[in-house]
């Protein structure tokens, strides 16, 4: 679970 959290604030971090 804390993997998928990770992810996606990585995605929305380099979408930004």
């Amino acid at each position: 679970m804390a993997c998928l959290t990770i992810l996606l604030v990585f995605l929305l971090s380099i979408s930004s």
